[in-house]
């Protein structure tokens, strides 16, 4: 399919003409060390159990805080009554 439609585009004149190349400058490519990829890894894994225990703490303790205060609502309500 690329051909055919390259085939066809070589008939247009627009395409004809100055062909000037492309030239992008690329650092050299560094392979990454076992040091930094292992450092990376741990600090999604640490964020991710951190995210993980807040959540059930901070569930754990609002749930305890509304069931204490119930509890001493009621107590109250007797003391009036």
């Amino acid at each position: 399919m690329a051909l055919f439609v390259a085939f066809i585009l070589k008939r247009f004149n627009y395409f004809k003409g100055n062909n000037t190349e492309l030239l992008i400058e690329l650092p050299p490519y560094r392979l990454p060390s076992a040091k930094s990829c292992m450092e990376q890894y741990e600090s999604k894994k640490t964020f991710a159990y951190v995210k993980k225990a807040t959540t059930i703490i901070l569930g754990i303790f609002i749930n305890y805080l509304v069931f204490f205060n119930i509890s001493q609502i009621k107590e109250m309500l007797k003391i009036l009554t």
